[in-house]
């Protein structure tokens, strides 16, 4: 199952490069129990894809990334686990 996350990046982590963001959101979603996908590869990554990276210092009310899940999972949970380890400046939308 796929699901496609909105959220917005402003404030302090408008400083913030697309991988450290990227990095920052995988570790945020490794501390949920959100049953993520992980590839089968040597060095298993989570299947997860980010939409165009948006450079260093402007701030976006409307950034996306897809993740594949194992098993379907309500939307609210995922949002309520996911808002609980963002940072001040990324709001999941």
């Amino acid at each position: 199952m796929r699901v496609r996350v909105k959220f917005a990046k402003y404030c302090p982590m408008k400083f913030i490069g697309h991988l450290e963001l990227m990095r920052y959101l995988q570790s945020a979603v490794r501390r949920t129990e959100i049953p993520v996908k992980y590839d089968e590869g040597m060095h298993q990554r989570m299947v997860m894809s980010f939409a165009m990276p948006l450079g260093v210092g402007p701030i976006s009310s409307a950034e996306y990334m897809d993740i594949e899940l194992e098993e379907p999972i309500s939307t609210e949970k995922a949002m309520r686990q996911l808002g609980e380890h963002m940072c001040e400046g990324l709001d999941i939308l």
